[in-house]
């Protein structure tokens, strides 16, 4: 029972750890994101549009 709990308790932390790594990093690329594609679409959608009247 020891030796289970001891290796499962050994494992569960540093995955934790992992996982919760990228997610902290995903949300500050998310918060990034959005401005920048908004900035972007913005941007991008007049010139299209520009491009083909011309």
């Amino acid at each position: 029972m020891a030796d289970y709990e001891q290796t499962m308790t050994g494992r569960d932390p540093p995955k934790l750890v992992r996982k919760t790594t990228p997610r902290r990093a995903v949300v500050v690329a998310v918060s990034t994101d959005p401005p920048t594609t908004h900035t972007t679409t913005v941007t991008t959608t007049p010139t299209v549009v520009t491009l083909p009247q011309a």
